[in-house]
């Protein structure tokens, strides 16, 4: 569930990048003297791979750290320091 709410904004990235990607080549084509292809097939498989790996341990890592707390625990925690506060205050 957490993983998917984090992708959304990842796909929504990719997406718009697509959009606003595809048609730049053939424009910049025109102006620039360079003999390429259009789009190049490694690059479009080969670039998103480490983006889309960012995003994972990005969404993945924090979510399974605090899988790994026990609530009972955690809530202690946040009331001590709640309690600290109001007496340095």
């Amino acid at each position: 569930m957490v993983l998917r709410d984090n992708y959304c904004p990842v796909s929504k990235g990719w997406c718009s990048a697509w959009s606003a990607a595809w048609p730049a080549p053939r424009s910049f084509g025109r102006t620039w003297e360079v003999d390429t292809a259009i789009v190049d097939p490694w690059v479009v498989l080969l670039v998103p791979i480490p983006l889309v790996l960012a995003a994972f341990c990005a969404c993945y890592l924090p979510v399974s750290r605090a899988a790994n707390v026990d609530p009972n625990v955690a809530l202690r925690q946040r009331r001590r320091i709640e309690r600290d506060r109001q007496w340095s205050v």
